[in-house]
């Protein structure tokens, strides 16, 4: 199969008309806010620029985490132990939750432990209890971000402390983002406010938690209802970091800010949100009508290899989705079709697909239409072979005749030999 470019096709044609609102005003450094659903950019400033993650990175912790869980349906029950290496090899003062060495707790609460209270210890042992070890854990990460197309992302540990091969960018953060809330119970991990960790084996005290994200705490002068969760970050390198989940209705916004102020990721978030969901309408991606018009064909030979005719491309409806605004002026369309096909060719037979993506660069794909053939084509005639029953009916009547003449031929020399006797 092969893909060819329809450079002839307009196939954008915006349905629903609304006036453009106007961009808010941004502070962070390094901003995207995306449609979840197809992963179109709404809004981008600076959305490529490697930067330190900080705590943002636990965000693929937890896709790895999740993924092990989709694997093992009894996993959040796991014990998780906290090895030497899981609680003492962190700076004193980066965030935790207190574990000691030799202390366990549930995947469940381990997953509570990242999120929530950020703790660095609880990222390493859940990195240890899936992978075995922290760097067999961080191997798992960077491939994950190449399998997501993260391009602009190198992970060095599991939970965001600084480090010169430890790197990302607001849109991989938001391809990873859009990959995590896939996956069942994720939302509610993200969205949960407070959580108690129980005494221990070892800790006789219960363990207090709540989510470092303002967005969601209803007492909080940043709290926004329309927020279901998100992840924070902080280090000196990398400044204040967020990755936010929102949902409106059918809509949803995945929004992140890098290396800003403290509460500018709040405010932008606020704001870019706001702007985004007022940003969608009903776009026809896919206009058969126009497709019909173009001339696509396929040449179409016989079995020797000998062209016959065009195979005329046609297909049949039209698409239309709730996209952001400014996508229609950045749909490609793809032919997706063999470079030739053999006789015959029948009429509304499906040849292939046309394939339509947003932005000829990232190539986000939307969705596709099939393509059939809007004629026949047959296969030439073979050369009429002799009739075998006429064949028959011939060497019969030369059989009969032959064997008239046989007889006749044997009588009239019986009757010449009578002669002879007689004149004798």
């Amino acid at each position: 199969m092969i893909r060819k470019l329809l450079c002839t096709l307009i196939l954008c044609t915006i349905c629903a008309v609304s006036v453009f609102a106007q961009e808010p005003e941004v502070k962070s450094p390094s901003v995207i806010l995306i449609d979840a659903k197809t992963g179109i950019p709404i809004y981008e400033k600076n959305a490529t620029e490697r930067l330190y993650p900080a705590s943002i990175t636990k965000l693929m912790t937890m896709l790895l985490i999740m993924e092990y869980i989709d694997k093992n349906p009894n996993a959040l029950d796991e014990r998780v132990y906290f090895s030497d290496y899981a609680v003492n090899s962190l700076p004193w003062d980066s965030s935790g939750i207190g574990m000691i060495e030799g202390e366990s707790l549930t995947l469940e609460q381990t997953i509570y432990a990242v999120l929530l209270a950020s703790a660095n210890e609880a990222s390493n042992a859940a990195a240890e209890h899936i992978a075995g070890s922290v760097p067999a854990f961080v191997d798992k990460m960077n491939e994950k971000v190449l399998e997501l197309g993260c391009v602009n992302t190198r992970f060095a540990n599991p939970h965001g402390l600084e480090d010169d091969g430890h790197y990302t960018c607001a849109y991989d953060m938001s391809l990873i983002m859009r990959e995590c809330v896939t996956h069942k119970d994720f939302e509610k991990y993200i969205s949960t406010a407070k959580y108690e960790i129980p005494p221990t084996e070892i800790e006789t005290q219960t363990r207090y938690m709540v989510n470092t994200n303002k967005l969601i705490q209803p007492n909080s002068p940043y709290y926004n209802p329309e927020v279901v969760g998100g992840k924070t970050g902080y280090t000196t390198p990398a400044m204040h970091t967020l990755v936010t989940f929102s949902r409106r209705g059918g809509l949803s916004l995945i929004c992140v800010c890098m290396h800003a102020n403290k509460n500018e990721p709040y405010e932008d978030t606020t704001a870019l949100i706001n702007y985004g969901f007022e940003q969608f309408a009903d776009i026809r991606i896919f206009d058969s009508t126009l497709f019909n018009d173009a001339a696509n064909l396929i040449p179409v030979y016989d079995g020797e290899g000998e062209f016959l005719e065009n195979a005329v491309l046609g297909a049949d409806g039209n698409i239309t989705m709730e996209l952001p605004k400014g996508a229609a002026d950045r749909l490609v369309t793809r032919l997706d079709v063999p470079d030739k096909s053999q006789a015959p060719v029948s009429a509304f037979e499906v040849v292939g697909k046309a394939d339509i993506f947003y932005d000829a660069d990232r190539e986000i794909p939307l969705g596709s239409a099939d393509v059939f053939a809007r004629n026949s084509v047959q296969a030439p005639a073979p050369p009429t072979a002799p009739d075998k029953s006429f064949l028959l009916t011939i060497l019969k009547v030369c059989g009969t005749l032959a064997a008239v003449f046989a007889a006749a031929l044997t009588i009239a020399l019986l009757r010449m030999k009578r002669g002879t006797k007689n004149d004798i």
